[in-house]
């Protein structure tokens, strides 16, 4: 999603802890290298994170590295600016329910708001682990995202510019055929669209790179078709994607 790699390799494998195991970094060309060159601005809102930057002290039940892409990159990690672009999501808050106010707050502000925008929800809002009162993970997630998606798609950006929201997840809970579910909602997107195409997680990062117009990053995004079908008209280019 955010390097077009294949990490089904070790240390990948497995839940290797960032720049902090032997090989568990990553070197290649990512999104923000390509986002970054094109004059863009981007933003990785991490909710549960210790302090924000590039800090791997775990402080959280509800946070892991693993669910943080940007912290495994070299040349994002050893970059004090770069790192600074990663966020504490929910400054003040933890776990269920726990919204990411500091990516709403970008949203309604033209002047703080970037063409990028990354979230990662914690373990609880995001299916991972049950948590109370619930207890259960999909009606966990369910809720979480009855709450954020309309702020997201009320707020100043999403209804003033040509913004585009993508949902996904990283694996499925039941592990038939490995389906995920992926969702696109915005004032670009076609209302009730469902397509009948297979993707893969290549054709996120495939989609941003056709509609900004950025150089393919490995030769498994460059070969996936992207996501453009479901833009009404399929050529309209969204400005921000969330």
């Amino acid at each position: 999603m955010t390097s077009g790699g294949n990490y089904d390799t070790p240390p990948f494998d497995r839940d290797c802890f960032p720049q902090k195991e032997a090989g568990c970094y990553v070197s290649a060309r990512n999104i923000v290298d390509t986002v970054e060159a094109s004059g863009r601005t981007w933003k990785a809102y991490i909710e549960d994170y210790p302090t924000g930057g590039c800090s791997l002290t775990r402080t959280s039940i509800y946070y892991v590295n693993a669910h943080n892409p940007f912290v495994y990159y070299a040349d994002i990690y050893n970059n004090a600016t770069r790192c600074s672009r990663i966020v504490n999501a929910n400054p003040g808050a933890s776990g269920y329910l726990a919204l990411p106010t500091q990516l709403l707050s970008d949203l309604n502000s033209t002047s703080t708001a970037s063409n990028y925008m990354w979230l990662t929800p914690n373990l609880c809002n995001d299916g991972h682990d049950g948590c109370l009162p619930l207890n259960q993970t999909v009606s966990q997630q369910n809720q979480y995202l009855s709450l954020i998606v309309p702020r997201i798609l009320n707020s100043t950006l999403f209804k003033t510019q040509k913004a585009a929201l993508f949902i996904t997840w990283d694996e499925t809970a039941t592990k038939v055929n490995n389906i995920v579910t992926a969702i696109w909602a915005g004032p670009t997107v076609r209302l009730g669209y469902k397509s009948l195409v297979p993707y893969s997680h290549y054709a996120g990062v495939r989609t941003m790179e056709q509609e900004w117009n950025l150089p393919p990053l490995t030769p498994h995004d460059s070969a996936v078709v992207p996501l453009t079908e479901f833009f009404d008209p399929p050529s309209s280019s969204p400005a921000a994607v969330g």
